[in-house]
C-alpha cells in the first residue's frame, strides 16, 4: 500500500508562510528518515508509512486547506 498526500501551497501571497511550511516539512522528514529528503515539485508526497502520511497531511493542513490523503495500490 502506498499513501499519497496531494497538496497545494499557493505561490502567491505570504512568502514567509510558504518558507515556514517547507522548513517544517524538511524538519518532519529529517526526523523520520534521519537525513535530508528531497521533495517532488509536483506537490505530492508518497510513502508506504501510514503514520508518516497522516503526520504530513496534518502539517500541510496547518498551511493550506487544499490537501488530500489517498491510499494507492502499486500496479507493477
Amino acid at each position: 500500500m502506498v499513501y499519497v498526500v496531494d497538496y497545494d501551497i499557493p505561490s502567491t501571497g505570504n512568502q514567509a508562510r510558504r518558507i515556514a511550511f517547507y522548513r517544517a516539512v524538511h524538519r518532519l522528514l529529517k526526523e523520520h528518515y534521519g537525513r535530508e529528503v528531497k521533495l517532488s515539485s509536483q506537490s505530492c508526497y508518497f510513502t508506504e508509512d501510514e503514520k508518516l502520511a497522516k503526520e504530513f497531511l496534518e502539517l500541510v493542513s496547518r498551511y493550506s486547506n487544499r490537501c488530500n490523503l489517498y491510499k494507492a495500490v502499486k500496479v507493477q
